[in-house]
């Protein structure tokens, strides 16, 4: 093998190795591109998953208050019986007919049960679906974040491979400047 030959060879070599310096490059932006795209992914997710995680704090705090309402709702009855029975006692002294208040609110107490529970189980359901988006938002996390790790892998594979890419540069640069002078050294 000749100095032409062994020159044309590094030259190979630095114009491979340019090549692959571009392409590393190239590669390196649309890597951190992904990587910031990831980033800002993961922050809507973190951001959504708080969002449901107070959705579902407040819902239960309001759950929690099925049983206080409950014994509201009771005391009214209660009441409501109370004062049917004084009414009864005061209309029976007159000559006037009279109405049992209980039956006549009977049906609105029923009808005010019925709808609470309604609330509440409605609520339940709701606080349901809330747990469960939760659940998925932290597997879509994690997953997010696993994606990342590796993109973040990638970047240092790459960084690596344009690092040799670099030094192979360098290393042709000098090679084909060193067969130049020999063959100009022949040439003479």
């Amino acid at each position: 093998m000749d100095f032409e030959d062994c020159y044309n060879y590094a030259r190979n070599q630095y114009s491979n190795a340019c090549y692959e310096i571009n392409y590393c490059e190239n590669n390196k932006a649309n890597l951190n591109n992904m990587r910031q795209n990831k980033i800002r992914e993961i922050n809507d997710l973190k951001a959504e998953l708080k969002n449901n995680q107070k959705a579902a704090e407040d819902v239960s705090k309001v759950i929690k208050d099925e049983g206080n309402l409950q014994d509201k709702l009771s005391q009214v009855e209660r009441k409501t019986g109370q004062a049917a029975t004084n009414y009864s006692s005061m209309v029976s002294a007159s000559d006037i007919t009279t109405k049992d208040l209980t039956e006549v609110f009977s049906d609105e107490t029923a009808s005010t049960k019925s709808s609470l529970q309604t609330v509440f189980d409605t609520l339940k359901s709701k606080l349901n679906a809330v747990n469960a988006k939760i659940e998925e938002l932290r597997q879509k996390i994690s997953q997010t974040e696993a994606s990342l790790r590796d993109i973040e892998n990638e970047i240092r594979a790459n960084d690596s491979n344009l690092w040799d890419a670099k030094r192979a540069k360098i290393v042709a640069s000098f090679n084909m400047e060193y067969y130049r002078r020999m063959m100009n050294l022949a040439g003479n």
